[in-house]
């Protein structure tokens, strides 16, 4: 009597050999599959330039492949189309929801390109709509998929996004190893194009970290590439890359390059590198007070956005708008652009634009004085952002359970099928239910011992930062009885830092240098001696100095996370929320919300 374990090895094996037949004998193409075929590629063609058109022939083709009984041979290209076109017009959820469902019904397919595919395009529309986390995870698992089946073509370009995203999450160093691997792959095949975006992805590795000669010398490599191609629409951005590089330090050679861009898609070719290149180059105008051009290159972007339906343009043209009536000092009229600006970003979701165009709007009030609608702005930028850390933290604990439950629902699967084929169902259900058993022990104890390594993970890393803490703490310390060391300031220096070490006279937000004179019974001019020795310019730098330390020093205590910014600020003396962001951004060099994100991450 053959076993089941040889039915299922003789099943596999015609399988293999139907499959090797198949291929070896390819059907010829239907004039039916041409016809679809061909409606596709049009829609493809008129995705970037004409999205609504795209949808109309993804719907023809749509309605050709029912009528021919051929959905099963193009619903995944018409789909990718139709995403693709839903994503050009501004809404890359939605896009995101058609390729997911796909991914579900298509997950156990034995296409592995066509999954590499999906789940590349699940991590595009993931990281064009903001969704950092989850973008990650889609193309991580993208990158590994293509490793495990070893294809080697479109991998270094889907590295080059991989690293564009954490270096979005801030891991540089990461994000550059990827893309040197990326060129080592790309320069073995010979990959003229994939070694231009490589290029430009190491070029904006080197903006974040603030080396821009190595940024320029990088981006210039990835034109060179992208021009040996003659391909314009990936060459232009680059040249867009290479103006903002130059746009704070050489705002002339920035306008230069803009104006290159313009002139070499002077026919709309690519739209949204025309859309960018014309906003940049207005903002690049505003700054250098060339109002009436500034206004000229906004206007043209808002016709092309309503033109062409490009949604996500828009409020940028608004906000453009706005910063021209705030350099002419119409505040009121910039209000309301930034106004119209943040409502359209908050109908499409886009909360961090909106923090964004709040933090604009906010500059104008301060500008104008109006410090009521300041404080009132700040407020609602404060609980928005509160919001979206909320809801990224929310996010990567959601993407870590899809993962688990993604893997039991296979391992199910998986059984399930293995119960279907088995054709003697008495014989094997004492079988079955050790199997069932098995399989729901070894997930239980395995999300038991995973919780429990998760706390301990977190425990552990909460001791580390604290041990940190404390370890620095002590190193202030050591560094502040240094600066008391007799041998190496005057009299009245070792006063004023002894004064200020131990009373924390800082903290005082009402301390001023006349009631410092009187405390240490010095002089005006002893005092400013004293204050040069230590190399600030006047008391006021020495006061941001201290109270800033100060403020540090509680951002990186775990006690007193459920403090606000503004609280902590308050009690280290600052008197108001602007001076203490201007000091704190001008010693720290980043911003506090930042600074204080950052300080707080988990030690692995």
């Amino acid at each position: 009597m053959i076993s089941i374990f040889h039915r299922i090895i003789i099943c596999l094996i015609f399988i293999l050999l139907f499959t090797f037949c198949k291929n070896r004998n390819p059907r010829p193409e239907t004039p039916e599959q041409k016809q679809i075929a061909e409606v596709v590629a049009r829609a493809r063609s008129a995705s970037g330039s004409s999205p609504g058109q795209a949808l109309a022939l993804c719907d023809t083709a749509e309605v050709l492949a029912r009528t021919y009984a051929l959905t099963d041979s193009f619903d995944l290209k018409i789909a990718n189309t139709r995403a693709g076109a839903i994503a050009a017009m501004g809404m890359p959820d939605s896009a995101f929801s058609i390729v997911s469902r796909l991914y579900e019904q298509k997950k156990y397919w034995p296409d592995t390109a066509a999954m590499v595919r999906i789940l590349y395009n699940m991590g595009w529309y993931s990281y064009t709509g903001g969704h950092i986390p989850a973008a990650e995870n889609y193309i991580s698992r993208t990158i590994s998929l293509m490793e495990r089946a070893n294809i080697v073509k479109n991998r270094a370009n889907y590295m080059t996004l991989y690293a564009d995203i954490l270096r979005d999450r801030g891991k540089f160093t990461e994000a550059q190893d990827c893309l040197f691997k990326a060129v080592r792959i790309a320069e073995a095949l010979k990959d003229t194009f994939a070694l231009g975006m490589c290029y430009k992805g190491i070029g904006h590795v080197y903006v974040g970290s603030n080396n821009m000669d190595k940024a320029l010398e990088y981006y210039r490599k990835a034109y060179q590439s992208f021009d040996e191609l003659n391909d314009r629409e990936y060459s232009l951005p680059v040249l867009t890359n290479i103006a903002l590089s130059y746009r704070k330090s050489k705002p002339d050679s920035s306008l230069y390059y803009y104006k290159l861009v313009l002139a070499a898609d002077s026919g709309n070719a690519n739209l949204r590198t025309r859309v960018i290149t014309l906003f940049n180059m207005g903002n690049t105008l505003v700054a250098l007070g060339q109002i009436e051009k500034a206004r000229s290159c906004y206007d043209e972007v808002f016709d092309i956005c309503q033109k062409y339906e490009i949604v996500s343009g828009i409020p940028k043209v608004y906000s453009g708008y706005g910063s021209l009536e705030a350099s002419k000092g119409n505040v009121r009229k910039a209000e309301e652009y930034y106004k119209k600006a943040i409502a359209l970003t908050q109908q499409a979701d886009d909360q961090s634009t909106t923090i964004e165009l709040m933090g604009e709007l906010m500059r104008v009030y301060e500008q104008a004085g109006d410090w009521k609608s300041y404080a009132r702005l700040s407020v609602e930028a404060k609980i928005l952002e509160d919001t979206l850390l909320s809801a990224t933290k929310k996010m990567q604990l959601q993407d870590i359970a899809n993962v688990y439950n993604t893997e039991k629902k296979e391992m199910e699967k998986q059984y399930l099928g293995t119960l279907l084929e088995s054709e003697n169902k008495r014989s094997n259900l004492w079988l079955s239910l050790f199997f069932i058993s098995a399989i729901a022990l070894v997930i239980t104890l395995f999300f038991y011992f995973l919780n429990k390594r998760l706390k301990r993970g977190l425990e552990s890393s909460y001791h580390i930062l604290m041990e940190q803490y404390r370890e620095e703490k002590k190193q202030r310390e050591i560094a502040e009885k240094e600066l008391l060391d007799a041998t190496r300031y005057t009299e009245n220096t070792r006063k004023l830092l002894d004064y200020f070490n131990t009373q924390r006279a800082y903290l005082n937000p009402d301390l001023k240098y006349t009631d410092l004179m009187d405390i240490l019974h010095i002089t005006y001019n002893e005092l400013q001696a004293a204050l040069e020795e230590l190399n600030y310019p006047n008391f006021k730098a020495l006061l941001n100095h201290y109270r800033v330390q100060e403020v540090a020093l509680k951002f990186e205590n775990p006690a007193f996370d459920h403090y606000t910014i503004e609280a902590i600020a308050k009690d280290a003396g600052f008197g108001s929320r602007a001076a203490f962001y201007v000091a704190f951004e001008s010693i720290k060099g980043v911003k506090p919300s930042f600074y204080r994100s950052r300080i707080n991450l988990p030690v692995s």
